[in-house]
């Protein structure tokens, strides 16, 4: 925790007078979306997924069939 009320007599934050700064708070701290970096990020995130989506289908397509093929030979 730090204290960063501003002191009456000194008029500057315990703070300030250590650091010779103001303290960043994440209020102060922005990000900036339009360097390109958040756009790739997304779109290979939603390319990941896509793939992760097709690969879930597939096994469960394999599973049913594979419980086809089972109850197929228990009936011979």
């Amino acid at each position: 925790m730090v204290n960063n009320k501003i002191h009456l007599v000194t008029k500057v934050s315990p703070f300030i007078a250590n650091y010779s700064r103001e303290l960043r708070v994440g209020a102060d701290i922005k990000c900036k979306k339009d360097n390109g970096f958040y756009k790739e990020n997304e779109e290979n995130s939603r390319q990941s997924w896509s793939g992760v989506k097709k690969s879930i289908r597939e096994s469960e397509k394999a599973s049913r069939q594979e419980k086809k093929r089972s109850r197929s030979m228990e009936e011979e």
